[in-house]
């Protein structure tokens, strides 16, 4: 009778031994499926971050040379913001319409055409086919002309 309870004893100890290597395996798998997938989404994220970083930086030289030319830009503008502020000093509209209306009207309205041409190309593109976003010239004299 002993020798059925040592048998007894020896396959309930060597059940339980197995039981828990079966249990220990099928958990060690689960940590392992659930590390890789947590490893997957990790390494997702991580390369959208360094995406991110890669594509911020490129916007940031983008943006530091477009400042560059713009401040370039700026100081041409305020160069001819002087010459034309010095030029207007100069000029005396008073004198020039009491003496001559007709040539002061001209050169005006040529001035006037050449402002509205130069917006109209800085704002739009024309299209040489559709004559309706031109802007029709006036017949000016190029004998008037006054370019300073």
């Amino acid at each position: 009778m002993i020798r059925v309870y040592i048998f007894l004893f020896v396959i309930g100890t060597m059940g339980s031994v197995l039981y828990g290597a079966k249990w220990y395996y099928e958990d060690t798998q689960e940590k392992i499926a659930t590390l890789s997938a947590n490893n997957l989404v990790l390494q997702n994220a991580t390369d959208t971050l360094n995406n991110t970083i890669d594509t911020l930086e490129k916007e940031a030289e983008q943006q530091e040379t477009n400042n560059r030319e713009l401040q370039k830009a700026l100081q041409k503008s305020e160069e001819g913001l002087g010459k034309l502020r010095k030029r207007f000093s100069e000029i005396d509209i008073t004198r020039e319409a009491l003496a001559d209306p007709a040539d002061l009207e001209k050169r005006i309205n040529r001035g006037v055409d050449r402002l509205i041409k130069q917006i109209l190309e800085d704002t739009t593109p024309i299209d040489p086919n559709d004559d309706a976003e031109r802007v029709p010239e006036r017949d000016v004299d190029p004998r008037d002309s006054n370019e300073d």
